[in-house]
């Protein structure tokens, strides 16, 4: 679609409604399949949004069209898909674990107008043993999702956390709980529904490997669902 086009529909669409918030159809993201999480206000096509954020970056366009502005603000509060975060301990580890450490992830997940994304940052102290991973798993016992540190291509961990972004490729398969590969959905699905975990695993005694910390991620929105409790036992 042609840029004056483009800007014509958004603006026709802008004055059409006076609400925009839940309006319009699902946007498909640049980088992989359907995301329902995003919205585009009635009257600009599916198919426009890279030349859509083109013109929400434009300034004059944007002081010139207030209607222009105000679509442009709702795509982005629409994009944080969500907040998350978890504080982690021995005793949500499965089995439990006596260790004095303790952890805090923070990670914010972003949609279509970024190709969808989860940046994190995650910090952790006094753990017992030599950290060797870091990673998200599909349940308190379940695989692993995604590594944040320490394996399959993640970065080294750090001596006192990690942080870094997820993306669609990082998305490891898990067979048994019919997720797939680079399936950045079903991240998120586990994510809302209050199954992720995070886990730090460390070496013991220089030869045994545990789950020294672990904790459920929750949303870290006041007012959203409270998470349900930790599993701390088989």
């Amino acid at each position: 679609m042609k840029r004056n086009v483009l800007i014509g529909t958004v603006i026709a669409g802008a004055l059409a409604v006076s609400g925009l918030a839940g309006a319009g159809s699902p946007v498909q993201p640049p980088h992989s399949g359907p995301v329902p999480f995003l919205t585009l206000p009635p009257g600009i096509p599916d198919d426009s949004l890279e030349g859509l954020l083109q013109i929400c970056d434009d300034k004059f366009l944007l002081e010139l069209f207030p209607s222009l502005a105000e679509v442009c603000e709702q795509l982005h509060a629409q994009e944080i898909l969500g907040t998350f975060q978890s504080h982690l301990n021995g005793f949500n580890a499965v089995p439990p674990v006596n260790s004095p450490a303790t952890g805090t992830l923070k990670l914010q997940v972003v949609g279509a107008l970024t190709g969808n994304t989860a940046t994190y940052d995650l910090d952790w102290q006094g753990l017992v043993g030599k950290v060797e991973s870091a990673s998200i798993t599909f349940g308190a016992t379940g695989g692993p999702l995604v590594f944040l540190c320490g394996g399959h291509g993640s970065p080294d961990c750090g001596k006192n956390g990690t942080d870094g972004t997820i993306r669609a490729e990082n998305i490891l398969p898990i067979p048994g709980q019919l997720v797939n590969a680079e399936d950045f959905h079903a991240f998120v699905n586990v994510l809302v529904h209050h199954k992720a975990y995070v886990r730090v695993t460390t070496v013991v005694n220089g030869k045994e490997t545990i789950t020294e910390i672990q904790g459920v991620i929750a949303p870290a929105n006041p007012g959203e669902d409270e998470p349900e409790e930790s599993v701390t036992s088989p």
